[in-house]
């Protein structure tokens, strides 16, 4: 069982890791380098992007919360859905050998403004609804898919 943590903490260092990946590829994107470190690191950026829209669409938003967030959740869910048309502009950008960076602000300015949502609107809400073993069962499962070690490890 987890010590007890929150999970707006949790949320924000998996979004802090997204940041990174997106960061590295955006450095090396800036030189215009397509070589395989670029691309691979977009495919890390985008992998670790698409399993933190899983997790939270899977295990987070199917919560059922006393204080209604259904709105909150539909604008969250509508981000996710651009981002994934934003990531994939990007994809395409560099697929057809164009460059990606007009595609990569797109996506990096959605991306900062629904960080901003989660973490003043709806991460907060979750750590004061949820208590005891629920919240640290749910930061369990959370650590565990996305694969953030505890600070135990």
């Amino acid at each position: 069982m987890e010590k007890e943590g929150t999970i707006s903490s949790l949320m924000e260092k998996d979004h802090g890791l997204i940041d990174e990946l997106l960061s590295t590829f955006r450095m090396r994107l800036d030189r215009l380098n397509y070589e395989e470190k670029t691309m691979e690191s977009f495919k890390r950026f985008k992998d670790k992007e698409e399993g933190h829209v899983l997790v939270e669409e899977n295990l987070i938003f199917k919560l059922k919360l006393k204080i209604n967030k259904t709105q909150l959740v539909a604008v969250l869910k509508k981000q996710h859905k651009e981002m994934k048309e934003r990531i994939e502009a990007i994809e395409k950008d560099i697929s057809e050998k164009r460059d990606p960076t007009k595609s990569t602000i797109s996506f990096q300015d959605l991306i900062q403004t629904h960080i901003k949502l989660e973490e003043e609107n709806f991460y907060p809400v979750l750590d004061q609804e949820l208590k005891g073993k629920e919240k640290q069962e749910l930061i369990a499962t959370l650590r565990k898919a996305l694969r953030i070690p505890s600070e135990d490890d």
